[in-house]
């Protein structure tokens, strides 16, 4: 879909009458995310509660887990249906005070971040601890939205693309240096959002191929990158705390069968699979739900993907339809990724299943994106 211009769409251009839709939600969009919510808080309590009940940290409380992220979703279900009612140009004016924003809280991390496993990733502001990388992906959604449409008669320059994205990969970068994933996603953003708006299919070729340079560049930056790559290529050879993760979720996988084991019968969550209800918990729902449950859990995204692309299709600019298109890229790359992660297809990295996962800022970001899709999806175009 190279090219796709729906930023200046006009009636009878598909020999349609053609009307702008107002005021009305996408509830087959909310369903779906509720769905992959509610199913999240479920797995969530299953694969933590073992986990939960002997540590301390947890106060010993088997739902604990299922607590905080009950907390969070409710609160991203309220945050993305107030952010729904906001006229989605609002931002418009906005994305540079968030970029600026975004850029000065990864700085500051990198100094003066809470090291966790040996990462600098999180912050801790008024209590709360998170990683600004998740605010880093709005922010690149909404500014790079923003450049595409003000500049939309000279994409066809490339050195005017150069600096446009010049612009967006500073985050990138200063992801890069702790966060390999979140920057290998942020690009994917930035590449499928420049894929839809760019009018020459060889310029976006070239900016890939030097973003592929630059990661590389990134991910030679740190050695138990390299070292983690090699043991995944060597089917465990010399095996890391990374590779038992990958191989515990490949046994979890493969123990469930094609229907599971049932719910709450997981094995692999009592001790040998760290972090079951965080980045490997789509292994569990394997385990407890089988073939059948995880290639359930793959179509929502599919379905969740697809409502987005039509909106995309109908958005009434270009502005509009970019923003859905860095939402639908983030969420299902994410997705994809994390699957990808589990089941062995590629190295371990710590990618979350998005609205599964436990995590709670990470999930107030999404949800906030969702309201950011429905707000657009209020000004889309219907034919009668």
């Amino acid at each position: 879909m190279q090219g796709v211009t729906v930023n200046d769409v006009q009636p009878d251009t598909r020999g349609v009458k053609r009307k702008r839709k107002k005021g009305h939600i996408d509830y087959n969009l909310l369903v779906v995310v509720g769905i992959l919510m509610s199913f999240g808080l479920v797995m969530v309590y299953s694969s933590s509660y073992f986990t939960a009940s002997i540590s301390k940290v947890a106060g010993y409380d088997p739902a604990f887990y299922l607590k905080h992220q009950a907390i969070f979703s409710l609160a991203g279900l309220g945050l993305a249906i107030f952010v729904s009612f906001i006229d989605y140009h609002f931002w418009y004016n906005k994305s540079w005070f968030l970029y600026i924003f975004v850029i000065a809280l990864m700085v500051w991390t990198l100094i003066a971040g809470n090291e966790i496993n040996g990462a600098k990733r999180w912050i801790t502001l008024f209590g709360i601890t998170f990683q600004p990388s998740e605010i880093a992906k709005v922010a690149i959604i909404l500014s790079l939205a923003k450049l595409l449409k003000m500049n939309y008669k000279r994409l066809n320059q490339f050195p005017k693309l150069l600096v446009i994205c010049a612009y967006v990969a500073v985050p990138v970068a200063l992801a890069g240096v702790e966060n390999l994933s979140s920057a290998v996603i942020m690009a994917g953003i930035i590449g499928v959002m420049l894929f839809f708006a760019l009018p020459k299919l060889r310029h976006v070729l070239y900016l890939g191929a030097i973003a592929g340079v630059a990661l590389f560049i990134i991910y030679q930056a740190k050695d138990y990158r390299q070292n983690r790559f090699d043991e995944w290529a060597n089917g465990g050879d010399g095996l890391t705390g990374a590779v038992t993760q990958s191989s515990a979720a490949i046994n979890a996988i493969g123990s469930g069968g094609l229907f599971g084991k049932g719910i709450g019968q997981s094995l692999q969550k009592m001790g040998t699979l760290s972090e079951a209800h965080n980045d490997m918990i789509f292994s569990i729902i394997c385990e407890e739900f089988g073939f059948i449950g995880g290639v359930g859990v793959i179509l929502l995204f599919v379905v969740l993907v697809y409502r987005m692309f039509r909106i995309v299709v109908n958005s009434y600019d270009l502005y509009g339809a970019l923003i859905v298109v860095g939402v639908m890229t983030h969420i299902g790359l994410q997705a994809l990724v994390n699957v990808a992660v589990v089941t062995g297809v590629i190295p371990n990295t710590g990618v979350t299943l998005p609205f599964i996962s436990y995590g709670g800022t990470s999930l107030l970001f999404l949800f906030g994106e969702i309201g950011l899709v429905l707000s657009v999806a209020k000004s889309m175009f219907k034919e009668g």
